[in-house]
């Protein structure tokens, strides 16, 4: 069995006839509406003024605009149908080709690789027949070989499916543990009653005591609210809370809408203008906006919440002195209670919300957030009580986290399958995969030689990284070693072909390492070949430790492995495993502080130098 170069065309054939919308040999026919990035294909009765193909039972069809992403499909419906010229129907050659092959192959890193390599414009280009069916391809000759491989790759993926399939089922259980957490807590299960606490009644009446004098002296505006009827009461709480409405508790301000002429994007214009959702991300308070007529004043320490919109529900704590909201946005504050207890019951509630908006846009009125009802407990519990889900929710962020790169190692794995499934085996030759690895090291040090930073370990480090984070898979044995991991048979071979092709030459006792020859940057045209896709991520990692000295990267490149060692083994991953793999590594490693580590940790989180992030 063996492998060969053959053009698209030799395995596939264009449908070349174009249709008019209103032409009668289409009359009545559906159309796609689209096809999904997993493959799926969508079916519309929808009309359209744009020039159509047709498509038969058996034929390809691929969306030139998304084809690499995985939009494309073999149509298996009994009904001829048709599409806009922005897709493209090909029968195939069926003594030459199998359809199941092909549309792997169609989904994997090479068919990438071939469109970057051969066709103008590469991957941003919307592929056309004419890209496609002179696409030069690597295939098996015969159709059975063909065969053997989709029933191997099927079999392997049917494996990692059934881990797949567990992994979204442990997702599906932590969500579930948080909503039984947030339940449990504002029905005061959470944590146990104490019975030294005030209790709530006497805290509600007090509260209620200072609202009243705050109205009087002009402090607070009088606020009406709903008498609760027992069969409002949807759960017992324990006999030393009391139930109240919100806002018997907080203060609300509603924001107000400006005139476009009120407000600008210049930062030096006035306080900050928060008018959305878009404005609240991940918890912060993000400003784009600035306005010199404020009306209506958000201050540091409200919890924000939007209550208009398709973000209605989100919230973030502000930590500016002063800006304008608008009406898509209350701010929500409390001088008698706990706010974070406040953002728990109103986070319970934001289906609630949702459910009872009064239009087709989601929403949230004021009248509905100040007559909530709520569980109130004393203000000793609801400390508690916060502090408790702090702690839960640290453990359920762990949680997810394993389960998180796991899903991702399951991702890559599938990857991997269909990439060595798909590529001819002479690919695979040592020699082949090692001249990779040596394109690879000669871009690292053609960009640093002039670094004095830049040595072996670095060098390696850099390597490594760059290869487990872009699942390379380079013929590299990275092994245990103090330094973190290091391959001392590859960097044998790299700089003996560095010099042998007068690229580099290493040299121990100069201060830059890496002395350029007359052929360095001789490397360039096939490194651009062969790098194409990985370049962008590739030139990321050499700038992150461009000035970095060894000891750093050493670091970097250790825990990189620790954390993997961790994934691999299915463990959970925290700070706490990861520290102890460090230290186990070598006793060398006892040299770098703790505070080292966790502060090294932090920052390969922040630029996604992690295997969570690996091949995103």
């Amino acid at each position: 069995m063996s492998w060969g170069q053959v053009l698209m065309s030799q395995i596939l054939r264009s449908r070349e006839d174009r249709f008019k919308p209103n032409d009668k040999a289409i009359l009545g026919l559906k159309r796609i509406d689209k096809i999904d990035f997993s493959g799926k294909i969508f079916i519309s009765d929808k009309t359209s003024n744009t020039d159509m193909i047709l498509v038969k039972k058996g034929d390809l069809v691929i969306s030139g605009i998304n084809v690499e992403k995985g939009a494309m499909c073999v149509y298996q419906g009994e009904e001829d149908i048709v599409a806009t010229i922005h897709y493209s129907s090909y029968e195939f050659e069926e003594d030459k080709i199998d359809s199941e092959f092909l549309t792997y192959f169609l989904k994997s890193l090479e068919f990438r690789k071939a469109l970057k390599e051969q066709v103008p414009g590469g991957i941003k280009t919307e592929i056309k027949p004419k890209h496609l069916l002179n696409l030069l391809i690597d295939i098996p000759k015969e159709v059975e070989h063909q065969k053997s491989i989709v029933a191997e790759l099927k079999r392997r993926c049917e494996k990692v499916g059934h881990v797949r399939n567990k992994l979204v089922y442990q997702s599906d259980l932590v969500k579930k543990l948080r909503n039984r957490i947030l339940l449990d807590a504002i029905q005061g299960k959470l944590v146990e009653q104490n019975s030294n606490d005030q209790p709530a009644a006497t805290l509600l009446q007090k509260i209620k005591d200072e609202t009243v004098q705050l109205v009087r002296d002009n402090k607070l505006k009088k606020v009406k609210l709903l008498p609760i009827r027992v069969e409002e009461v949807p759960y017992q709480i324990p006999r030393t809370w009391i139930w109240c409405r919100l806002g018997d508790v907080i203060e609300l301000v509603s924001g107000q809408d400006l005139a476009s002429h009120e407000y600008s994007d210049r930062q030096d214009d006035g306080i900050p203008y928060i008018t959305g959702a878009s404005n609240l991300q991940s918890g912060k308070v993000i400003f784009n906006r600035w306005t010199k007529s404020p009306k209506s004043f958000a201050v540091d320490g409200d919890l924000l919440l939007t209550c208009k919109g398709s973000g209605v529900g989100k919230m973030a704590y502000l930590r500016f002195p002063q800006v304008h909201i608008a009406r898509q946005i209350m701010a929500v504050r409390s001088p008698f209670i706990c706010l974070k207890y406040v953002e728990l019951v109103l986070f319970a509630n934001v289906n609630y919300f949702k459910k009872n908006a009064k239009s087709l846009i989601p929403g949230i009125d004021r009248s509905q957030v100040l007559n909530l009802l709520c569980p109130l407990p004393s203000l000793a519990e609801q400390n508690r009580i916060v502090k408790e889900l702090q702690y839960l929710e640290q453990k359920c962020n762990l949680l997810e986290t394993s389960i998180s790169a796991s899903q991702l190692q399951s991702q890559n794995l599938l990857s991997e399958i269909l990439r060595q499934s798909l590529i001819s085996r002479k690919a695979h030759k040592n020699d082949g995969e090692r001249f990779r690895a040596l394109l690879l090291a000669s871009e690292i040090i053609y960009q640093l030689n002039k670094q004095q930073t830049l040595g072996r370990i670095k060098l390696q480090k850099l390597i490594f990284l760059c290869e487990r984070t872009q699942r390379m898979n380079l013929p590299v044995n990275f092994l245990k070693w103090a330094m973190g991991p290091y391959d001392p048979d590859l960097q044998q071979y790299l700089e003996k072909e560095m010099a042998a092709r007068q690229w580099f030459v290493y040299n121990e006792n100069e201060a830059l390492k890496y002395k350029p020859l007359v052929n360095a940057g001789n490397h360039k045209a096939d490194y651009d070949k062969h790098f194409g896709i990985e370049k962008e991520a590739i030139n990321h990692i050499i700038q992150l430790f461009e000035n970095a000295r060894s000891a750093k990267i050493e670091v970097v490149a250790t825990l990189f492995a620790c954390w993997e060692e961790i994934i691999a083994s299915n463990q959970l991953v925290n700070d706490t495993a990861l520290l102890q793999r460090f230290y186990e590594w070598s006793d060398k490693k006892k040299k770098y502080a703790e505070g080292k580590i966790i502060e090294a940790l932090r920052w390969m989180e922040a630029e996604g130098i992690t295997p969570i992030n690996a091949f995103k």
